[in-house]
């Protein structure tokens, strides 16, 4: 749904990690909660879903290390002139990341000249939409919440034959491929692409799971298995939760528990990733909500909002008094800090469908319609998506996949000081992955309007599954099938 990656990312560093949130996208809080309870109709079949997710991964996985070699631009280095790249900022280290990157393609490109634009992350989609209206705007755009409309605007630049006559970008033993349906848009052409990946997570403190005697979490794992251990490792004296074995972190998120829905054969949305209506009232989805009211009414075993917001910082996974959280791959680069307790990463438990991923672009790049160097900003974005040079830059940042696979798979990579034992799960949770953000027109405001509100209650223990499911199925499509 419409959720900029900034907001999420605010969401997860500030508010997920406690699980000290209320509301489904981290937009402040609906209501006050009551009203008459929903109606309770018959529960309707899953929608179909696809049974394979996308592959990402060729069969033999390259893993030789990668070298910082520059890779020769595709248009023989000829392009001249400047151009302005905007993208959100979220802290002095991105800003200094970004200059490090324009420096490294400007020496390599003589005569171009990469004019950074970087507002703050809760500015940047107003700023751009201002811009665009008024018919400028950066030469290179990055945004996933509003692409589409871009797009149907007419404010993006067709990349298709581009991207089909490179040698990297389409061949999926050197690229992941799995972003590219976040940028097809009308008869299936292209109007974006991507640098990286990211994906969800299990963390889990090592030092609780040795002090239980509990076995570490393994690819293998159930959520049955999940509720398991997080009952050994919660922790009470009387009544008061001392450890807790889990903290909900992004299953308070639409974007957090729509891959558990796939993992039950169902999803959320009637198609990925521009959908046009809510599936909500149907099995997959009810055993999902259920789930994840369960742990925190049932088993007792994650914090409640009230609980969360009452233990503020003691309540977070940092603290060490939390034994798991579900959480993205970025959370990794922040986590590196942690010496007070040793920590890892495990994939995400798996359900009836085996296991399925969630898939979020690194760098979203799409290209102004009205720019007056298409050539420029193309072998910009190109470099940075493909070149070996750039990728080796970002995989050195860790805060998000490398799209190119020798890359990811490269000690460059997966070696560095801060990464995990088991960092290496980062990668291999994309090998069968879907597009976990999803757009509609109007979904913000069904956001704002219907699910924000319900989702409160629901979180709350204040509405069941199948009364948030019920009422925002009805209620959200009646806003997205409006205007």
């Amino acid at each position: 749904m419409s959720g900029s990656r900034v907001s999420r990312r605010r969401f997860l560093r500030v508010l997920g990690a406690t699980a000290v949130v209320g509301s489904l996208y981290a937009c402040g809080r609906g209501p006050t909660p009551g009203g008459s309870p929903a109606p309770t109709p018959s529960i309707r079949p899953a929608p179909t879903v696809p049974t394979t997710p996308i592959s990402v991964f060729p069969t033999a996985v390259p893993t030789a290390a990668a070298s910082a070699a520059p890779t020769a631009p595709v248009s023989g280095g000829r392009v001249t002139g400047e151009i302005e790249f905007s993208y959100y900022n979220w802290g002095p280290a991105s800003i200094q990341y970004f200059k490090e990157m324009a420096a490294a393609f400007m020496k390599e490109y003589p005569g171009t000249r990469i004019r950074l634009t970087l507002p703050p992350g809760d500015q940047y989609t107003t700023k751009l939409k201002i811009l665009l209206a008024t018919g400028t705007g950066p030469d290179i755009i990055t945004t996933t919440d509003i692409t589409y409309k871009l797009f149907k605007e007419g404010r993006l630049l067709d990349l298709t034959a581009r991207v089909e006559a490179d040698p990297i970008l389409l061949d999926g033993s050197k690229f992941i491929q799995a972003g590219w349906d976040i940028y097809r848009f009308g008869t299936g052409h292209i109007y974006g692409l991507y640098s990286g990946a990211d994906t969800h997570l299990l963390y889990y403190n090592r030092d609780l799971f040795d002090k239980a005697g509990v076995k570490y979490p393994g690819a293998d794992w159930t959520w049955d298995d999940f509720v398991d251990a997080a009952k050994e490792l919660t922790l009470r004296k009387g009544e008061k939760v001392v450890q807790f074995g889990t903290a909900l972190g992004i299953l308070v998120a639409y974007w957090g528990w729509a891959n558990l829905v796939w993992m039950e054969g169902g999803d959320i949305v009637d198609r990925r990733p521009f959908y046009s209506r809510l599936t909500l009232n149907n099995l997959p989805v009810l055993k999902v909500l259920q789930f994840i009211q369960d742990l925190m009414y049932k088993y007792k075993v994650a914090p409640t909002p009230e609980q969360a917001s009452a233990l503020g910082e003691a309540g977070s996974f940092e603290s060490g008094k939390v034994a798991m959280l579900l959480d993205g791959g970025w959370s990794i680069q922040s986590r590196k800090a942690i010496k007070a307790f040793r920590w890892d990463v495990q994939m995400m438990p798996r359900g009836p469908k085996g296991f399925i991923g969630a898939f979020w672009p690194g760098t979203p790049m799409q290209i102004n319609a009205r720019t007056r160097n298409p050539d420029l900003c193309w072998e910009f974005v190109r470099w940075f998506a493909a070149s070996k040079e750039a990728q080796t830059l970002i995989a050195k940042q860790l805060i998000q996949v490398p799209a190119r696979l020798d890359v990811a798979f490269s000690s460059v990579f997966l070696r560095q000081p801060g990464m995990p034992p088991h960092g290496d799960v980062w990668v291999k949770s994309l090998e069968r992955a879907r597009p976990a953000d999803i757009q509609h027109p109007n979904q913000q405001e069904m956001m704002d309007k219907v699910w924000n509100p319900n989702w409160d209650k629901f979180i709350r223990n204040r509405m069941t599954p199948q009364e948030f499911a019920v009422t925002v199925e009805r209620d959200g499509n009646k806003v997205l099938q409006s205007g």
